[in-house]
């Protein structure tokens, strides 16, 4: 049932923030939480918990085809009109954690987020009175931002955020304002 899976989802974020997940491990998650989040048909709660477990994962490319497959997923999800709004919004704020691999271009990165903030924005100006809308503009905001000084990417080592990745720093810095 799709509760014990977000439970269980939430379970694996815990434990992968606060456990020592060996690296085998860590890809064997990444590969069947993108194989998931492929999945359009599944509750939009769930695929928000997703790409949760993927923005907490130190993992950058496939073993097999050396590809950023968790970036490309979530940057799927990010470009999917047809995806609920928030899961597109915590997929961006996914991406300003998740290590990004030298093979992304990261102006398309900025351009896919820059595109999704304006279709937020347009779709918030059209009903503004939905509740969704405040999360996933924090969300959006997030992806730039870290909550904290506790809120780190999923290397555990840099502030979280697109603004204090060395990689997506000079773009963000335009895209931010």
């Amino acid at each position: 049932p799709t509760a014990i899976k977000i439970a269980a989802a939430r379970s694996l974020i815990r434990l992968i923030r606060f456990g020592d997940l060996p690296v085998e491990n860590r890809h064997k998650v990444a590969a069947a939480v993108v194989a998931e989040l492929a999945k359009d048909d599944t509750h939009y709660w769930y695929q928000m918990r997703l790409t949760e477990v993927l923005a907490t994962l130190d993992v950058t490319l496939d073993l097999v085809n050396r590809k950023p497959y968790v970036v490309n997923a979530l940057q799927d999800v990010l470009r999917d009109p047809q995806r609920d709004i928030r899961v597109r919004a915590k997929a961006a704020k996914a991406l300003g954690r998740v290590p990004l691999d030298p093979q992304i271009d990261i102006s398309a990165l900025m351009r896919d987020v820059m595109q999704f903030a304006l279709e937020l924005a347009t779709a918030a100006q059209q009903n503004p009175e939905k509740p969704e809308w405040k999360q996933a503009f924090w969300d959006l905001y997030m992806a730039y931002m870290p909550l904290d000084t506790n809120d780190k990417d999923a290397t555990k080592k840099n502030p979280a955020g697109f603004l204090n990745n060395r990689q997506t720093a000079n773009l963000a810095q335009q895209t931010y304002k």
